[in-house]
């Protein structure tokens, strides 16, 4: 479990880091990226994401099925920088990218720098301001009609990659990214990973879930409640492997 957890967690930065800055006017026909663009403006208001260009977040990682709950720092600063850190007893993981090198450290064993699918995985999810510009990540992008025909809260979105086909969901209401699917490389093959978002709270103006879950298939579910957000300014040192 502690293996396959390293190969995991740094997927926690696609489900709790807001990305991107572009602000769509209301009244226009609704697209694919127009529900980024409605997302972002929701999140981060009139002022953007030049307003916040540094966030650190900390709480605490829980996977019941295997008795697991420890610290976790995420931080991120624009333009492509990324980190995660779990404090396991006898066992941390730390993830991140910066300047376009990537990494993964497995529990016990050194650090491992990312290349191929999961290098570009890793480089979409440190780019800041990815949401502003989806269409550079993915062949195409379309607003999904409801699963069988039936109605949603949602909104979803397919962004359709060379590896497999991701799904974002937008709450009708609120505009938030409540949830994705995504079809991630790992060290272990791909897998379509689900990601849940909720009690979204405002912290310097920004709306941030603060209770994330990532269901890992055949493996277990983690989940994180954060419990302290800060933007204080960070540098290129605290990005280091």
């Amino acid at each position: 479990a502690m293996k396959e957890l390293s190969h995991f967690i740094c997927l926690l930065l696609t489900a709790t880091i807001l990305t991107g800055c572009t602000i769509a006017g209301r009244d226009k026909p609704l697209t694919a990226q127009g529900l980024f663009d409605r997302y972002i403006d929701e999140a981060y208001g009139r002022k953007g994401l030049d307003a916040q260009t540094s966030i650190t977040m900390k709480g605490t990682l829980t996977i019941d099925a295997v008795g697991i709950s420890a610290p976790i720092t995420i931080r991120q600063m624009a333009p492509d920088s990324v980190s995660t850190a779990v404090e396991i007893p006898g066992a941390s993981v730390n993830s991140g990218c910066r300047g376009g090198d990537c990494w993964d450290q497995q529990p016990g064993q050194g650090i491992e720098t990312l290349n191929g699918a999961r290098l570009a995985s890793a480089l979409q999810q440190a780019d800041f301001y990815q949401y502003t510009h989806m269409a550079d990540y993915y062949q195409s992008l379309e607003i999904a009609p409801a699963v069988d025909g039936s109605d949603s809260d949602n909104h979803r979105v397919r962004a359709t990659h060379e590896n497999g086909v991701d799904i974002y969901y937008f709450s009708k209401e609120s505009g938030m990214l409540v949830r994705t699917d995504i079809d991630t490389p790992t060290a272990l093959g791909f897998a379509t990973l689900t990601t849940n978002n909720s009690k979204f709270q405002e912290y310097g103006g920004i709306m941030l879930p603060t209770e994330t879950s990532i269901v890992i298939p055949n493996a277990f579910t983690m989940k994180v409640m954060f419990k302290n957000i800060s933007f204080s300014e960070l540098s290129p040192s605290d990005f280091s492997r």
